[in-house]
């Protein structure tokens, strides 16, 4: 990786798979200015899973709509986009087990997130389903 700061090729000096998340964390050591800075090393969802629709279509699965979905539920809470952020994570992390051949059907991904956000707020697990229905299978 190259240097955020002066732009030369950084060693890394510290590296640790993290334990309740499919990424790594890495300190990275610049010897051309001495900064030090850290990264974070994560599965691109977008290229790797399919997000499997109600109806068969397939889609790339994109975190960022996650997010926004949780932070639609949560905005009403006065740290809705900090909380959102972390629950995103929660529910990704909750939901890679459940991958089948890259693929993550929207029943999975809707029961998943709702019960995530029932243990940390109700409210939000109401309003989430309200716009997310679960289908019947």
């Amino acid at each position: 990786m190259i240097c955020l700061y002066c732009g030369q090729k950084t060693k890394i000096t510290n590296s640790r798979a993290q334990k309740r998340s499919f990424s790594t964390w890495r300190r990275h050591h610049c010897p051309g200015c001495a900064q030090t800075f850290t990264t974070q090393e994560r599965v691109d969802l977008a290229a790797s899973v399919n997000f499997i629709t109600s109806d068969g279509h397939s889609h790339p699965f994109i975190r960022e709509t996650l997010l926004q979905s949780l932070y639609e539920s949560l905005k009403y809470r006065p740290k809705a986009l900090t909380e959102a952020v972390d629950l995103t994570d929660t529910v990704i992390n909750k939901l890679l087990p459940y991958l089948d051949h890259g693929n993550l059907g929207r029943n999975i991904v809707v029961e998943t997130t709702r019960t995530v956000l029932k243990r940390f707020d109700p409210v939000a697990a109401t309003t989430y389903l309200a716009y997310h229905p679960a289908i019947k299978s």
